[in-house]
């Protein structure tokens, strides 16, 4: 899997805050059944969890961010996670969430998958990991994300092409 910097990802949740606007200015008209659309801010997490449109989620993800609505952030990150299982930055994004409340487990959980995975990340000095640092877990979970991202055998030429 590529390196990718964790500072790429606040950029892309902003992409889909555009998503997010154009989503909220339709749900302030009535939908066609004439009740009044669902405000984001008062979605469930069984709600949120059936969702089965990962772009809606991204747009959501993007709104509680911007609000500050980190149980909510959680819970549309966790069901992307489910839903794109193969993406490193989505869990990424989920183990900060959990990190920025605080919750060590959580937080620990999510990034030992992430390595079992084969994903690769420098966290050492993310700030975003500020609250869950500081135990010989967060250093072996640390060393392990940093040395998958070390090449490792010899390649060689399979075959060629014209």
């Amino acid at each position: 899997y590529p390196k990718v910097n964790p500072i790429l990802i606040p950029p892309i949740l902003c992409v889909f805050a555009l998503a997010l606007a154009a989503q909220g200015a339709m749900a302030q008209q009535a939908s066609p059944s004439g009740q009044p659309a669902l405000d984001p801010a008062t979605l469930t997490e069984q709600q949120i969890s059936n969702v089965q449109v990962p772009e809606v989620l991204y747009g959501l993800a993007a709104n509680y961010k911007t609000s500050g609505d980190h149980e909510r952030l959680v819970w549309a990150l966790q069901r992307l996670v489910v839903l794109q299982p193969n993406i490193g930055d989505l869990r990424l994004a989920l183990a900060i969430a959990y990190a920025s409340q605080g919750d060590k487990s959580r937080t620990y959980e999510t990034l030992l998958k992430m390595q079992q995975q084969g994903f690769g990340y420098d966290i050492k000095d993310n700030p975003n990991f500020e609250k869950v640092r500081g135990t010989e877990a967060w250093d072996f979970i640390v060393d392990s994300l940093r040395k998958s991202l070390e090449p490792f055998g010899q390649g060689k030429v399979a075959f060629s092409l014209p």
